[in-house]
């Protein structure tokens, strides 16, 4: 390649950048926050580069939101709420508390 770059590659190198600074080494997530970063490195350079260009600026903006700031933190306790199940039955929170330890889990279904 002669030494040049090819076009978006700064816009690259700059969301790998973004993506992986300040990731902690320590931590009960920092396994998953290098997994993360690892997968970016990876993966952003194979975008195009106009949707690297949107994925930019959707993070940018969501990190200028302060939106992290509101996220819950370990430890905190999860507002009640209710969601459909896979049989588009309402189910909440609170009953499922009941009978003992929740998690939930958010996937696309249908979209």
């Amino acid at each position: 390649m002669s030494g040049q770059m090819e076009p978006g590659a700064g816009i690259v190198t700059d969301m790998i950048e973004f993506c992986t600074k300040k990731v902690p080494r320590t931590g009960p997530d920092s396994e998953l926050k290098q997994q993360i970063a690892a997968f970016q490195k990876e993966m952003l350079p194979k975008l195009p580069k106009e949707v690297l260009g949107v994925v930019v600026r959707t993070t940018e903006d969501q990190v200028k939101s302060g939106i992290a700031k509101t996220a819950l933190k370990v430890g905190d306790t999860t507002p009640d709420f209710s969601l459909p199940n896979v049989r588009e039955e309402s189910v909440s929170l609170s009953d499922l508390l009941v009978t003992g330890l929740v998690v939930v889990a958010f996937y696309r279904g249908a979209w």
